[in-house]
């Protein structure tokens, strides 16, 4: 299985600039930006799914529905935070490849 083309073809990863940029940013740069990403939405997902647990299993007790509920919002937010860098670093390289910084 080649995982170069999941990243290659994947919508919500940065793309590398096209000309007037750097060759490290294309090259170091911008992968690890995108296995940052993706580690990113699976902690995220896993911590979404914990919580969700949490909250169905609380039995009634207000503790663990707070922790739930708690752990649920967090991992959105967090999932939210992640994709508004990804827009910002992309819109940054972007205008860099563009001649725009």
């Amino acid at each position: 299985m080649d995982i170069s083309r999941f990243f290659s073809n994947n919508p919500f990863l940065i793309k590398p600039p096209s000309g007037g940029v750097s060759g490290m940013i294309d090259v170091k740069v911008v992968p690890l930006l995108n296995w940052a990403i993706a580690l990113s939405a699976l902690v995220a997902v896993v911590m979404l799914i914990y919580g969700g647990y949490t909250f169905m299993t609380s039995a009634g007790d207000p503790d663990k529905v707070t922790k739930g509920r708690n752990v649920v919002i967090a991992s959105i937010v967090g999932m939210i935070i992640v994709f508004l860098a990804r827009a910002i670093v992309g819109l940054v390289l972007e205008k860099m490849s563009e001649g725009g910084l």
